[in-house]
């Protein structure tokens, strides 16, 4: 049944599925309006969001904010009412009425910094902190690498007499174990005996090492230990006084992007929301854009959750992102399909201006080229730039208001070229650059790979040991100081005027980081113009200063937010070079607002859209299998508990285990597609090839 804003309630356990395109976050913020002005016992400071990325909080921050501030002239009839349901709703009923609903928005805005937007790992450190356990930094991966190594050495030692145990294997089993606390091992039931058993017991030493782990990091813990600790917290029976604080402090919470949760985080909710008592859990999300694997993830822990029979179900159906044209074509790709057990497509519509095709002189609004046999991904280059050229010399775009007059020619910023690898991105980049069509890349790799991050983290070794020769002459070749190996005959001299002016400068920056921070440090870089010459020369400017922006504005975010000495600096890159390159964090952003064509990953694509899309990738699923082969296989096993495949540990992986993940792996590549295809306003190509066999 569809949400109606206007007439619905919205009672504990009630899921909101919202179909990409259909206004999931106006809806959160709707909800959290309609809320605060009906009911004069609910404040604020009372409601609990939580969603998945610090990006998306502070967006929905602002859009809670901006919600509440749009509505208030409405309700107090400044200016004219509007269709819009919320401010429908508010004016009903008498003017008393309407005037208690203004006083409590204006309340609600005067205590906006009250409000507890967060992601859920923010909203475990404030549980730590009224337990009176105030965790310290998040450890960093150096930091949380070296423990693991120290307690799995440990074990392989104490177990060497028995059996010589693949340290590198059992380091990978403990981290799957410190991830999901309530994961089950799984022993193929085709082993022999002396195997079995040997598992077994391998099973009870990783549970004591992960326990070890555990401890050791209580003081600087993972983010998996905060949400770890935080649950336990409010499970613990002992700790009902902490448990009451909480919800006497919240009465109703929204988790947005809900199928990007894991079961941890809904023991922790239905702990804080048990029902029958008048406060309120509401569940937001769409299982069929769950990407978010690769990041822990858990989409059948959403489904199971929101399967229960005491839930009440709303669903957002009108698309408000694409013409009506595209997404009847949608609709019937799509239509009986499973994007996962229990995750079925769910039929959207436009609204009544957006019913006539925007997109002119091209076949359709959506159109499945078939490239036949590809021996592998270098083969989409080339097809997708002749589909680039195709709309740009054919395609035009209507007016919005005018869908049947001439529109204008598409320009390149009309189109964007989604990909599932960054590999990929960077040869149609090329492609396109090459045939004198501007293109840039965004979500293709990881800034902290970039040039500009090498540079940086040779900066920071440089100010961590200025006496160092070696650091001091690799600094002073970066773009930075923009010495240059070439020419390295003042460098070699370690008295000489260039080498002492490079290290003055690297103590100022020291001294600056230590006081002020990272963003202090970035800050007086930019502020040089010479250095910001350097970086922005050559063909690669904007790419360079759109990392280095990026890369100071990544590493403040994950510092002190103050004073930073070096250590912790290159500690905090050092975390971020190991985090996967489709992170949010640390995906390349794209370099330029010019008009070129975009060219993202699928994953970086997540909650955009654009007029044109064109989706290019090989579906290549059995890569995706031989890459997946080389970490244990986790899965879930028919009595619906998720397993972790034991035979890893010897290298007897199980065949039961491996078709269930890659089953799993195939789920989750259909709802790539599904975001892929869903970000297009306009028009559709989906490049479709067959792969050549190997």
């Amino acid at each position: 049944m569809p949400l109606d804003l206007e007439t619905d309630t919205f009672p504990h356990d009630l899921v909101v599925e919202a179909s990409a395109g259909t206004g999931k976050t106006y809806s959160v913020a709707a909800i959290v309006t309609l809320e605060l002005a009906l009911h004069d016992d609910l404040r604020l400071g009372q409601i609990l969001i939580t969603t998945f990325t610090r990006n998306a909080a502070a967006e929905l921050r602002d859009r809670v904010r901006r919600r509440i501030v749009e509505t208030l002239p409405k309700l107090r009839g400044e200016i004219a009412a509007d269709s819009d349901p919320v401010v429908v709703r508010l004016r009903t009923g008498s003017e008393d009425e309407i005037a208690a609903r203004v006083q409590r928005l204006e309340r609600a805005l005067v205590e906006f910094d009250t409000a507890t937007i967060s992601t859920i790992h923010g909203v475990c450190s404030r549980v730590l902190r009224m337990a009176g356990m105030e965790a310290g930094s998040i450890a960093d991966v150096d930091e949380t690498d070296r423990i693991v190594a120290e307690a799995v050495n440990d074990l392989v030692v104490s177990q060497s007499a028995d059996h010589q145990w693949d340290e590198e294997k059992l380091k990978d089993l403990v981290n799957v174990m410190r991830e999901d606390p309530f994961i089950e091992p799984w022993i193929d039931p085709t082993l022999d005996d002396a195997d079995r058993s040997r598992l077994e017991q391998l099973w009870k030493l990783l549970k004591d090492c992960v326990g070890r782990i555990q401890r050791e990091m209580t003081a600087s813990p993972s983010y998996n230990d905060l949400l770890r600790i935080a649950r336990e917290l409010i499970c613990d029976e002992s700790r009902g006084d902490l448990l009451a604080a909480l919800q006497a402090r919240f009465k109703l919470a929204i988790v947005d992007e809900a199928q990007d949760t894991d079961q941890q985080q809904w023991e922790f909710f239905n702990r804080l929301f048990p029902g029958g008592d008048g406060r309120r859990l509401i569940s937001v999300g769409d299982p069929k854009q769950a990407i978010y694997s690769f990041r822990g993830a858990d989409v059948q822990a959403y489904v199971r959750h929101t399967r229960q029979p005491e839930m009440t179900h709303r669903s957002l159906d009108t698309n408000f992102r694409s013409d009506q044209p595209l997404l009847a074509e949608l609709n019937r790709a799509f239509a009986d399909r499973e994007f996962g057990a229990g995750i079925a497509y769910v039929e959207v519509h436009a609204p009544e201006h957006h019913q006539q095709p925007q997109i002119q002189g091209m076949p359709g609004s959506v159109e499945f080229v078939d490239l036949g046999i590809v021996s592998n991904q270098n083969g989409l280059a080339k097809p997708v730039l002749g589909k680039v050229i195709e709309l740009l010399d054919e395609g035009r775009l209507a007016d919005t208001d005018s869908p049947a007059a001439e529109g204008r020619p598409l320009a390149p910023n009309d189109i964007c070229v989604l990909v599932r690898s960054g590999a990929v991105g960077q040869l149609v980049q090329q492609a396109l650059v090459k045939a004198g069509i501007p293109a840039v890349t965004g979500g293709t790799s990881s800034v902290m790979a970039s040039t500009m991050a090498l540079d940086f983290r040779s900066l920071l070794e440089a100010m961590e040991r200025p006496s160092d020769l070696g650091r001091v002459r690799r600094a002073a070749a970066t773009v930075f100081f923009g010495h240059s190996l070439v020419n390295v005959g003042p460098l070699l001299d370690e008295d000489s005027h260039e080498i002492e002016q490079v290290q003055e400068q690297l103590l100022g920056f020291q001294a600056l980081l230590t006081k002020r921070g990272l963003a202090s440090l970035g800050a007086a870089i930019e502020a040089d113009e010479a250095v910001m010459t350097r970086i922005a020369r050559g063909p690669q400017g904007e790419r360079n200063v759109t990392d280095f922006l990026h890369l100071i504005e990544v590493m403040d975010a994950n510092g002190p937010g103050k004073g930073c000495s070096v250590d912790r600096a290159l500690a905090i890159f050092s975390r971020l070079a190991t985090m996967d390159e489709k992170h949010d964090l640390v995906a390349r952003r794209v370099e330029s607002d010019a008009a070129a064509v975009k060219i993202l990953t699928i994953h970086a694509s997540k909650g955009l859209q654009f007029p044109c899309v064109i989706v290019a990738d090989l579906w290549d699923e059995e890569k995706q299998q031989r890459m997946a082969g080389k970490k244990p296989a986790v899965f879930y096993d028919d009595d619906g508990h998720r397993k972790l495949d034991l035979g890893f540990a010897v290298g007897a992986a199980s065949a039961h285990a491996a078709a269930r993940k890659q089953a799993a792996d195939c789920e989750e590549s259909q709802r790539l597609l599904y975001v892929a295809t869903t970000r297009a306003e306009h028009y559709l190509a989906v490049l479709v090839a067959r792969i050549k066999p190997t």
